[in-house]
């Protein structure tokens, strides 16, 4: 193999590394914290995908700790997370949601969080979900994929502006959400962050090349 290809795949590699991580920055949902090596003692996954549990007062110690670099100025009015709201939606609330869209729920490995398949016509979609010791929605993440741009973009846009009107504009947005852009080579990416001092959201859309593409949310409550 030549110098040439395998700067590519190398480059093509980090992006998507990149993206993963981006994707999961508040959750850090196992399969990533697995290829990263994360997890262990000490370790900051909200999930406890790979250490033990320990008591539900320790558990929600170790997700705060994990989540203090998400943490911006000024409390948000509320904390949306899609068709949820963290501290307020419950764990019955979300599996009776789930239950209503014929998904998949499975518990997480340390029987706390839950994960759900959520099928759509002509497109797939996961979220990971987190409570705390009173059953109480403390972060959540969405991942849909689609095969158009035009989609992925609605997807986008529809949740950026239920955001910013609920929390108000973005602390950082790069790219744009329109399909011309999204759609103009792989790896084209448009994401916000939103960082408030009790809450922490990510809204993105990446274009994965032959995968099609990938709308994560991402929503963290951060006390």
């Amino acid at each position: 193999m030549t110098r040439r290809p395998v700067r590519r795949v190398l480059a093509w590699s980090a992006a998507l590394a990149a993206i993963a991580l981006a994707a999961v920055a508040a959750l850090h949902a196992p399969p990533v914290m697995r290829l990263f090596g994360g997890g262990g003692a000490g370790g900051g996954c909200p999930f406890g995908a790979e250490r033990a549990a320990g008591t539900p007062e320790q558990r929600d110690a170790s997700r705060k700790a994990a989540l203090v670099r998400l943490k911006g100025t000024g409390d948000a009015p509320a904390r949306p997370a899609g068709d949820f709201a963290l501290g307020v939606t419950t764990r019955a609330d979300l599996l009776a949601w789930a239950g209503g869209r014929g998904a998949d729920c499975r518990p997480g490995r340390d029987r706390q969080g839950l994960e759900c398949d959520v099928g759509r016509e002509g497109a797939r979609a996961v979220v990971y979900a987190d409570f705390d010791r009173a059953d109480r929605l403390v972060g959540l993440m969405s991942m849909s994929y689609s095969r158009g741009a035009e989609e992925a973009g609605s997807t986008l846009a529809a949740a950026s502006a239920a955001l910013q009107g609920a929390v108000g504009a973005p602390t950082r947005a790069t790219g744009e959400g329109t399909p011309a852009y999204l759609s103009a080579g792989p790896l084209r990416q448009a994401r916000a962050e939103y960082r408030r001092a009790n809450y922490f959201a990510s809204l993105s859309a990446t274009n994965m090349g032959p995968g099609g593409y990938l709308v994560s949310q991402v929503y963290q409550a951060l006390d």
